[in-house]
């Protein structure tokens, strides 16, 4: 057993002193990314962190198993360093060449890439260059946001930012999910290195109730990639509109109720300008005690409402100016004595 032990500890030594003597090139999916290799009978092996970490997925270290937990969008891969099986979800893989420690460093071969994650690697020996083919996760390495959370109205400046690698391409794309019919398409500037920028400026009679958002990236050597947003895009320019009011219309209720609230649709309908609203109860002018927010509109009663009909009326406009109006009626009782 000690002499197994001292023979790998002599090969793992071996091997650190045997890097890779010419200048190495390494690729992924065309992008050069600063990657040590070496190499050894034929295999390179290059830092398991770094490998990962350009690929763009997660790595922790279960120190109760020892294992190595690497994460992907679709992969949970577990490895311990010395063994030639690797656990990728619920199956066991068997490995040509093991992973190794070297000093306090992990390393893998490069073909685990293709041997776990169906990574397509080739070696360029006249020219010294490694390429690292790997699709599906790249757009890992990107962020995307935009500013249409909550619906823009006529005139605000829609913007689309993409943070990834520079000296690309990028250009945005808006399809309406509700028509399949594409809303929007237009390139964007990198404004700072690696950061791209796409702006729209919202025009009257655009609709737009849930797009879905992707922006195409190449980078220098033609390679594109796609990037899809995870919040779809909101515009709206026919003004607010009102989900739910309490108490509503028709309704009756006791006279010591304690709120009064109009709730607004934002997926539906633009956001409203506070500053606009006028707000009556009873034909009394109580704006100046609501709350406001993008989404709602609350007044806190004080006083007991008054026993009978009573009646509401809200008015305003978005920040388009495109206006609104509501009124309605509802009923007080009180409550019977016991």
């Amino acid at each position: 057993m000690k002499l197994k032990v001292l023979m790998l500890f002599f090969f793992f030594l071996i091997l650190y002193k045997e890097p890779y003597g010419k200048e190495l090139d390494v690729y992924l999916n065309g992008e050069q990314i600063p990657l040590t290799v070496m190499k050894k009978n034929e295999s390179f092996f290059s830092p398991l962190k770094d490998v990962f970490t350009f690929i763009g997925a997660d790595i922790t270290w279960d120190s109760a198993s020892q294992n190595i937990i690497i994460s992907t969008d679709d992969k949970e891969i577990k490895i311990r360093v010395g063994f030639k099986q690797a656990k990728v979800n619920d199956r066991w893989v068997t490995l040509n060449i093991p992973v190794i420690r070297i000093k306090k460093e992990i390393f893998i071969p490069l073909r685990f890439l293709d041997e776990i994650l169906e990574a397509e690697i080739k070696w360029d020996k006249k020219n010294n260059r490694i390429d690292i083919g790997y699709k599906k996760n790249l757009s890992r390495n990107f962020t995307l946001i935009h500013n249409a959370y909550s619906p823009l109205s006529a005139g605000e400046i829609f913007t689309v930012t993409l943070k990834g690698i520079t000296s690309g391409q990028a250009s945005m794309n808006i399809k309406d999910r509700s028509s399949n019919k594409i809303f929007l398409t237009a390139p964007m500037t990198e404004k700072y290195s690696g950061i791209y920028e796409g702006n729209y400026r919202v025009k009257k009679g655009d609709i737009l109730k849930g797009g879905e958002l992707l922006v195409s990236y190449t980078d220098s050597r033609g390679n594109t990639i796609t990037v899809k947003s995870d919040n779809p895009v909101y515009i709206n320019t026919i003004g607010p509109v009102i989900k739910k009011v309490f108490p509503d219309e028709n309704e009756v209720v006791y006279n010591d109720i304690s709120l009064i609230y109009i709730m607004f649709d934002l997926k539906q309908g633009s956001v409203i300008n506070g500053n606009s609203l006028s707000f009556y109860l009873c034909d009394r002018n109580i704006t100046g005690d609501i709350i406001i927010t993008s989404s709602m509109v609350v007044y806190k009663l004080s006083e007991p409402l008054n026993i009978g009909e009573n009646n509401i009326r809200i008015k305003g406009t978005d920040k388009s100016g495109n206006k609104f109006e509501k009124s309605w009626h509802f009923r007080v009782v009180g409550k019977k004595k016991l």
